[in-house]
């Protein structure tokens, strides 16, 4: 993952009214890092895990190292992050419509 993962991650969410609330550490094991997001009025909040296990399981990579992320309270929600390509571009509007689905 790069910052600009992080960025277009962050600005998806904003323009469906998603906002930043903070980062949480990571397991040391399995993920990064967590984001918590929120709807603006506070109604809504959402846990992102920032998955982050090397291939061979034995450490796991800082947040500018996580491959995908998904959303804590509906697991089958989440995406790649791969390079910063019309793929990526792809992947992460889809995931970002999945969200917008999501009841509130």
């Amino acid at each position: 993952m790069s910052e600009q993962h992080l960025t277009d991650l962050l600005n998806g969410l904003q323009r469906i009214h998603w906002t930043f609330v903070e980062e949480l550490p990571g397991d040391d094991f399995r993920y990064s890092g967590y984001w918590i997001v929120a709807r603006p009025d506070g109604s809504r909040q959402l846990t992102l895990k920032f998955h982050g296990m090397s291939k061979c399981g034995d450490f796991c990579h800082p947040m500018d190292g996580a491959y995908a992320c998904d959303v804590a309270e509906f697991p089958g929600i989440g995406v790649y992050f791969g390079s910063a390509t019309e793929a990526w571009k792809n992947r992460l509007a889809t995931f970002i419509e999945e969200v917008r689905r999501l009841p509130d």
